[in-house]
């Protein structure tokens, strides 16, 4: 059983080091979610998660009631410190860019799209959304490889217009 613990142990720390790792990563990547560019900062709520797993590897059959105490008390604590400063740092970040709708689909490869999509703050801001136009290949219907494109350059015999479907 202990070994199990350990088990568990090693990999809430590997947890822990990519959901931290994740979002840094995520800044040079160009994947994207259709609604958002929150990909890899989705990783983050793993943290709390992370932190708490971790408790398994700390907690010894000798240890004395009051360590284990302290030591399961601390891990709570310090992970509902950092689902609280997760809560405080995703309110502060409304922006989104948002797939507005689709422009273009490649005729031989109907997961390669061309698409208009918004970039915008809410309520956080006064200003009307950006838009820009981006190559989407999607590996899921919510998940795709972003490139910039330039529409005045598009082979017609490779990619047809779509017509507007309310997306």
């Amino acid at each position: 059983m202990q070994k199990f613990f350990r088990i568990i142990c090693w990999f809430s720390i590997a947890l822990l080091i990519f959901c931290v790792m994740a979002p840094f990563i995520g800044r040079f990547i160009p994947l994207t979610y259709t609604d958002g560019d929150g990909f890899f900062d989705g990783f983050s709520a793993g943290i709390p998660l992370a932190i708490l797993l971790t408790l398994s590897g700390t907690l010894k059959k000798d240890d004395p009631v009051i360590a284990v105490i302290v030591k399961i008390g601390a891990t709570v604590f310090v992970s509902a410190v950092s689902l609280y400063i997760l809560a405080l740092v995703s309110l502060g970040d409304m922006c989104t860019s948002t797939v507005v709708r689709t422009l273009f689909e490649n005729k031989y490869n109907h997961s390669d799209k061309i698409v208009l999509r918004s970039f915008g703050c809410g309520a956080t801001d006064s200003t009307s959304p950006t838009y820009g136009v981006v190559r989407a290949k999607y590996l899921t219907s919510h998940l795709f490889w972003r490139t910039d494109i330039d529409t005045t350059k598009l082979d017609r015999t490779v990619w047809v217009r779509v017509v507007d479907k309310g997306e």
